[in-house]
């Protein structure tokens, strides 16, 4: 299954994710499993992405949510625009996915973009795409674009 989908971006999109559905539901993880959840932010123009900093007890990652579909990711480090780190944190994701988010990979997000990728893109989603020089699936689904 692949993450990608018409208005995936956050243009021609149709539909919001609640961000304090999101974050009601990121909390209820982190009780099941006894981490901390520290700030969390709404998708805006830019990023088009929800999230929330999680600690465990050995390790920190942020939780994001695209803005207009229920696809949450793991990221390590900064968020910084067009380089995030993605990770898989497979506890945290199987508690999420239990709530009704789609759980994308690392592997999938870091995986290059092909012709048949952008071919389940909307024309304007392609035309972004490509002024905004993305190489990664990640770089569709959770950007800063304008």
């Amino acid at each position: 299954m692949t993450v990608l989908r018409r208005g995936i971006t956050g243009f021609d999109a149709t539909g919001r994710v609640d961000f304090a559905e999101f974050q009601r539901k990121v909390y209820a993880a982190a009780h099941r499993s006894g981490d901390r959840v520290g700030p969390a932010a709404a998708a805006g123009i830019t990023p088009n992405f929800h999230r929330a900093e999680v600690r465990l007890r050995d390790r920190s990652f942020t939780v994001i949510c695209n803005g207009t579909f229920p696809v949450v990711a793991f990221v390590e480090g900064p968020l910084a625009m067009d380089d995030l780190h993605f990770v898989d944190v497979a506890q945290f994701a199987e508690h999420l996915a239990n709530f009704g988010f789609d759980i994308a990979t690392a592997a999938e997000l870091d995986r290059p973009i092909g012709a048949d990728d952008l071919e389940l893109l909307g024309d304007y989603e392609r035309e972004e795409a490509e002024f905004w020089k993305a190489t990664r699936i990640g770089q569709l689904v959770f950007n800063w674009w304008d």
